[in-house]
Parts: structure tokens; sequence; C-alpha cells
């Protein structure tokens, strides 16, 4: 089947195909949030994309519904574990009056006083808020680094790297080639992280996710389609 990869402005990266089999244009969000559009081989890809733009309002509605389900915070409990790139992050209740923090060998044990109860809001808080803490000192050991090694390796020139706990993006990258990136990164598998800092390295060439973007990303990262489904598994928020 052949395929294109479309960005919709407010949506994302819509992957389209041309199916032989396909008797009429399929369009839908899949489980994982991603969009997608079958149509037939005679039908030129310019008309499946006049069919998604003018399909924008259904899309989003349907994306949005899928991300409200996804970001269900997780909750956690006594003896949770939290694994990031490098570490295993384990919560414990103790009878001591402040929180306490101890790390034995690539465990990282969270002490929670019982006047903390991780049943409460201010339990849950306190959980996440040691994640996040976690995670930025990872990612600022790793990230600007690896991002460093990336450019190098591809030849690309970027101003400066920014780690921060972004909200709803893995990544951005400005006008001056500023690159920001999400701590959350050090929750994912590292050919993961390394495809959102090539995509990033690559908007430093391109501005924009027009065809040339995407066939540099693909070209360097040997298979944006297939990548983006696994990254579309992961959620930000925790």
């Amino acid at each position: 089947m052949q395929t294109i990869l479309y960005t919709i402005p407010d949506i994302g990266t819509l992957t389209i195909r041309k199916n032989p089999k396909a008797k009429r244009i399929i369009l839908k969000v899949q489980p994982n949030g991603i969009p997608s559009l079958t149509i037939p081989s005679s039908m030129s890809f310019e008309k499946g994309v006049k069919f998604a733009e003018d399909k924008k309002v259904w899309l989003k509605t349907g994306i949005e519904r899928i991300k409200l389900k996804a970001n269900t915070p997780r909750v956690f409990e006594h003896g949770s574990i939290f694994t990031t790139r490098f570490s295993t992050l384990k919560f414990q209740q103790y009878k001591g009056a402040e929180l306490l923090i101890s790390k034995k060998d690539n465990t990282t044990f969270c002490y929670i006083p019982e006047t903390i109860s991780l049943d409460t809001k201010k339990g849950q808080e306190t959980a996440r808020a040691f994640i996040i803490n976690e995670l930025k000192k990872e990612a600022k050991t790793y990230l600007p680094q690896r991002t460093k090694i990336l450019a190098q390796q591809y030849g690309f020139n970027y101003k400066c790297v920014f780690v921060k706990n972004l909200k709803t993006r893995w990544g951005s990258c400005s006008g001056q080639n500023n690159i920001n990136l999400n701590i959350h990164l050090m929750r994912l598998p590292e050919h993961l992280s390394d495809f959102i800092i090539l995509h990033e390295l690559c908007h430093t060439v391109h501005k924009n996710h027009g065809k040339a973007f995407h066939d540099l990303l693909n070209k360097l990262s040997g298979g944006e389609v297939q990548l983006n489904k696994e990254l579309n598994k992961h959620n930000i928020n925790i």
C-alpha cells in the first residue's frame, strides 16, 4: 500500500494509505490517538487530504476524547514501583516525621511519613513531586549530551537545549533553534527519545511539518510511521 504522512494544524500527523481493496474513504482515530485515513487506489492523495481537512473538528473531538481517557492519573500505593531510564523508584511508608530519600544500587526509595497518607490528595502529590524531581535530575544530565551526540552524528546545528516538565509535548524547537525537551523522555525507551530529539533537530532545517521535513525525519529515523505508532502508546502524564 502507498502511504504518506500529512500534518494537520492542531491535529497532528495523519497517516494516509491507498488500499486497492478499499471501496470508500475510511477516516478514524485509532485507540492510541493516531488519526488515519484509508482511500481507494483510484483517489489522489490531494483529495484525501481535502477530505481530512474538512473533518478537522470531528478528528479533534475524537483525539481529545482518547487523550482524556489516557490522562487518567495513576494512583500510587505503598510498595508501588515507578521506572525511569536509569532508576527504579519505590514508595514505602514509615513511622518517621519527615520525607526521606535513600538509594541502593539502581533503586531509589521514597519513604513517606505516616503523617502523609498515600490515600490522600497530598500523598499522591508528594509521590508525583518525587518522581518529577528524579526525572529532572536524569534529564538534565542525559538529554543535552544526547542531543549533542545526535547533532554531530547527523550534521545539525542548534543553539541551546532546555529541559522542561512539559504538559502536552515531548519537545519543541524555536525559530532561533533553541530545543526544548520534556523530562518525561526519560520514561521512554532510548530509541523513542532519540526519535523525539531527531524530530526537533530536523526542525532546525525545516520549520514546518511539510513533506521535506517528513522525508528527512524518516530518512534519519529509519521509520517515522512505525515510531510514531510506538510513541503514541506512551502518555506524557503520570
